[in-house]
């Protein structure tokens, strides 16, 4: 009897011990958020305020033609539109962190026949599973 009781215990203290130590969502290291494809979401942005871009399963009412990018842990894919085509182009990107908040992305990418490269600058006001939101900078 003594064996049951000690191996009750045994195993609650497991699942204590084991609960204690998963990441809630607030822990999480954001950077893992931007590895997907983000796509602009317009239609929620404010001028001079805010940009809006959705993971690339939200539900747009048109998802022709709008400009993504799709970050990895090595580089960034940038999706232009210009003369109603979008053509993508591979850059490079950094970003500041501030504990585990991503506070700034910076990307760099270059269009063919572009001399300079294209840098876009951004603050992060949320990065989140589902929604991406930024000022430029």
């Amino acid at each position: 009897m003594y064996f049951i009781k000690s191996l009750v215990a045994f195993v609650a203290l497991i699942g204590l011990f084991s609960s204690c130590t998963k990441d809630s969502p607030q822990d999480a290291d954001e950077l893992s958020y931007l590895y997907q494809t983000w796509k602009h979401s317009s239609e929620e942005d404010v001028a001079d305020e805010r940009i809006v871009y959705r993971n690339a399963d939200y539900g747009y009412p048109n998802a022709n033609l709008r400009q993504t990018f799709t970050f990895s842990e090595n580089d960034v894919q940038v999706s232009v539109i210009k003369n109603n085509r979008l053509t993508t182009y591979k850059g490079i990107y950094t970003v500041v962190m501030d504990e585990n908040s991503v506070k700034e992305i910076t990307i760099n990418y270059t269009e063919t026949g572009q001399r300079v490269p294209t840098v876009l600058r951004y603050q992060v006001l949320n990065l989140a599973n589902d929604v991406l939101i930024l000022k430029q900078l």
